[in-house]
């Protein structure tokens, strides 16, 4: 399993957005020495598929990317943007990036500088400021830099390290696999569903402004890309749909494995089938605001689903769950 893993899903997935990241630098590149609508709208697309492959690496955020200030997930995909830090920065000529505030930059950072207005008032900003253009290329290249050596380290190095720690203790890659899949799903679940909707404890109100990718209004296609990739690893598909072995097969040669099997697909197609009732052409946000009834079936479905990923899961895997999600799952 940690074999198929590394070599059909990992590596595969980080080696996409890191080509899709050069692409991203490419167009951005040319859009900063003579800005454009035309390369502009290129800009966008570059950003997409970017965004877009990454929610297939996300769940993989440990070993390469752990790091001393943050993980790669919290430098490169922190949201929703945080508009006003991102426009200090760039009205103060500072693309150091050197600080705690990661809701200024990675590919949500991005989002904002790329989005935010329609493709006229956005052409025009970077047209008139030169820091505004310094301040998107600094972001790129960081992005850039941070998953090209995630993705290197992988390649060579770690690889061979992840699948020589096999076992189930909590060293082992395959808890790291099982609970970095888990948060992953959790991600989705609380902060791409349920902060927006409002309904995390303590909130009082719906929270639209704070869904994933806002500005773009992209937020429902990678909230599905997000979840099939997390049903990949439990199923042990590619993204292509080739079948490699993951912890669907594991379970199959434990007790009471089958059982879960079939529960665990069961509540999956209600989560998959609230997800295609919402086209990707539709904003969450706006949704949100004024038809919250449609978002009723996925809050509940993935909800309910965490029972079945996680605790039954670990229970008859025998893995320990080595983080608080603190949401009281």
């Amino acid at each position: 399993m940690l074999t198929d893993v590394a070599d059909a899903l990992i590596i595969p997935a980080y080696a996409s957005v890191d080509s899709a990241n050069v692409g991203l630098r490419n167009a951005v590149d040319q859009f900063t020495a003579q800005p454009s609508e035309p390369l502009l709208s290129e800009c966008r697309n570059a950003w997409k598929v970017c965004v877009f492959l990454w929610q297939r690496a996300s769940p993989y955020n440990f070993g390469p990317a752990e790091g001393l200030y943050g993980n790669l997930r919290e430098n490169i995909a922190t949201f929703p943007a945080n508009a006003d830090s991102i426009e200090k920065y760039i009205a103060a000529a500072d693309t150091s990036l050197q600080n705690f505030n990661r809701d200024s930059r990675g590919y949500y950072g991005l989002d904002y500088l790329l989005f935010s207005g329609d493709i006229t008032s956005v052409t025009q900003r970077f047209q008139d400021d030169v820091n505004r253009r310094a301040y998107l290329r600094a972001i790129v290249r960081d992005v850039e830099q941070r998953v090209s050596t995630v993705y290197s380290t992988w390649a060579s190095a770690y690889r061979n390290e992840f699948i020589s720690r096999n076992g189930t203790d909590a060293g082992s890659s395959t808890s790291l696999l099982f609970n970095h899949m888990n948060m992953s799903y959790e991600l989705a679940k609380n902060y791409k569903v349920s902060l927006p909707l409002g309904r995390l404890a303590g909130q009082t109100q719906i929270e639209p402004g704070k869904v994933e990718a806002y500005y773009s209004g992209y937020s429902i296609a990678l909230l599905r890309e997000h979840y099939a990739t997390i049903m990949r690893i439990w199923r042990g598909e590619t993204a292509e749909g080739a079948n490699i072995v993951g912890f669907k097969e594991y379970l199959e040669s434990v007790p009471g494995g089958d059982r879960l099997i079939v529960d665990t697909e069961m509540q999956s197609d209600s989560v998959s089938i609230a997800l295609q009732s919402l086209s990707e052409d539709e904003s969450l946000s706006a949704i949100i605001i004024n038809q919250p009834d449609r978002l009723e079936p996925l809050y509940a479905g993935v909800q309910k689903f965490t029972r079945f990923i996680k605790s039954e899961l670990s229970s008859l895997i025998g893995i320990a769950i080595t983080y608080s999600s603190g949401d009281g799952d």
